[in-house]
């Protein structure tokens, strides 16, 4: 494993930024809804008890959002980390008084909704949270999943599978828009069949094409899809990459698999194991398999 020199990553500028501007627009709706019951009116044109009541529920709902958003803010210089050959830190901290060397983490732990991961030891205790907004992250989540030894799933055979609740999730959703366009097409059928139509066509065909399972063995690959199946050997992987979709600036990673004969990468995601891990496993699988075929030959 080569060398590592001193590396900090700190979070983006332009994040900083935003975070910066949210604070101040949160703020603003804040004393918005208090001022709200005392800006000018006509008289009796508005309850009182009703303006009121709205005032409290906006200005409690902001600034909660408010008081969130300056917390984040005030947790921004702080989580900043540094690497190097032994380990990684807070960049705060000095290197000796806070070191998490590469052995002591043996799992990864997603935070989509708070957009970060988790360092975690043998006894499951978090050791330090990466922030998806870092500098470079691409670069930080490679060199975290190069170093960091694994113990989970080191056996075959093993699979994996999303719930049986995405299955319902996508039939319910057909069936619904389906039947408002129905409902709505009676009145305005180009809208209601022509636009449900469009709407039951695009969640199908995503439901179609997205691999609900996967399960490995000591040959190869069955990624399963809603009506087909398709096995993958061992010699016709080419690359595994942990690859990032964009949803409203959020990250929410996936893992890519490109093979031969096929144009387009297979995507695995939500499979009921983080991306991170999944990928860890299938390279590893997959360097083992070829060390095997190499000392054969």
């Amino acid at each position: 494993m080569e060398i590592i020199d001193s590396q900090t990553y700190e979070i983006e500028s332009s994040f900083k930024k935003l975070t910066v501007i949210a604070n101040w627009v949160l703020l603003g709706f804040v004393l918005f809804f208090l001022a709200f019951p005392f800006l000018p009116d006509e008289p009796h044109s508005r309850n009182p008890n009703a303006i009121y009541i709205l005032s409290i529920i906006g200005a409690s709902f902001f600034g909660l959002l408010c008081w969130y958003s300056f917390n984040i803010t005030k947790q921004l210089p702080f989580s900043s980390v540094t690497i190097d050959t032994d380990g990684i830190w807070p960049s705060h901290k000095e290197k000796k008084e806070a070191l998490v060397r590469w052995q002591e983490i043996t799992n990864i732990k997603e935070r989509p909704v708070r957009q970060r991961l988790d360092l975690i030891d043998r006894k499951g205790t978090p050791l330090l949270r990466i922030e998806y907004q870092l500098s470079n992250f691409d670069k930080l989540r490679a060199q975290l999943l190069e170093r960091i030894n694994i113990k989970k799933y080191q056996y075959l055979p093993m699979s994996f599978s999303k719930k049986r609740i995405y299955h319902l999730f996508y039939f319910s959703c057909g069936l619904g828009f389906a039947w408002l366009g129905w409902y709505v097409g009676q009145e305005n059928p180009l809208f209601g069949y022509g636009g449900m139509a469009f709407v039951v066509f695009m969640l199908g065909y995503e439901y179609l094409t997205t691999a609900w399972s996967l399960s490995l063995d000591h040959h190869g690959w069955t990624v399963r899809y809603p009506i087909l199946s398709r096995y993958i050997k061992y010699a016709d992987i080419i690359t595994v990459n942990v690859s990032d979709t964009l949803i409203k600036g959020a990250r929410h990673p996936e893992v890519h698999v490109l093979v031969k004969n096929i144009s387009k990468p297979i995507k695995f995601k939500a499979l009921g194991i983080d991306a991170v891990l999944l990928y860890k496993i299938l390279t590893g699988i997959i360097e083992k398999k070829a060390s095997a075929f190499n000392k054969a030959n």
